[in-house]
């Protein structure tokens, strides 16, 4: 995508922009956070349709599927998960998710999980 140098940091966080991605560019964006992930990877992904629109008519939130289909890819990005689906009342459906790059973050992950959406 871009060539920019980076510093990958131990936490990377990511609050309703995946849904905004490209069908296209997806799979090179969740590529480059992993690559600038060392450890723990938070998003949390809207599953409704944004109340606006883009100028050429398109939903704002172009890139809706259901949590399965985000978990799929997601856990194809990261070693481990864990997931929250977030629903309260119309207008509020979210998929929180934390990601680990390597498998021995998996411990604690539960525990930063609990603490970060509980």
């Amino acid at each position: 995508m871009f060539n920019i140098p980076y510093q990958p940091a131990d936490i990377v966080t990511c609050f309703d922009v995946l849904e905004h991605i490209e069908p296209d560019n997806l799979i090179s964006v969740l590529t480059d956070i992993r690559k600038h992930t060392k450890k723990f990877f938070f998003c949390i992904i809207d599953l409704l349709p944004a109340r606006k629109n883009l100028n050429d008519g398109r939903n704002a939130h172009i890139m809706l599927a259901p949590p399965g289909w985000w978990l799929n890819i997601l856990l194809e990005n990261f070693k481990s998960g864990h997931y929250y689906l977030y629903e309260e009342g119309l207008l509020n459906k979210k998929l929180c998710f934390l990601g680990v790059k390597d498998m021995k973050y998996s411990k604690i992950s539960s525990k930063l999980f609990a603490a970060t959406f509980f």
